[in-house]
């Protein structure tokens, strides 16, 4: 699960600005997730959410069980 929160620029963050806000991100979650969208509630239906563009885990399922349900 990933969240959007206000932050410092550091040494090893990618900055991407869209509009008028800028986004840092740690280089090494660009490398692990090949990216981020993010997405609003006419989107998605739940709200504000940062989603990777890859899901390393492979197990599909919700941060709390890592998969299994149908």
């Amino acid at each position: 699960m990933f969240n959007i929160v206000l932050d410092e620029q550091r040494e090893n963050d990618i900055v991407e600005k869209v509009k008028d806000i800028t986004f840092l991100i740690d280089k090494s979650l660009i490398e692990d997730f090949e990216g981020f969208k993010i997405t609003c509630t006419s989107e998605n239906g739940k709200g504000l959410m940062l989603e990777p563009l890859k899901n390393i885990d492979g197990g599909g399922g919700c941060s709390t069980c890592g998969g299994g349900c149908h």
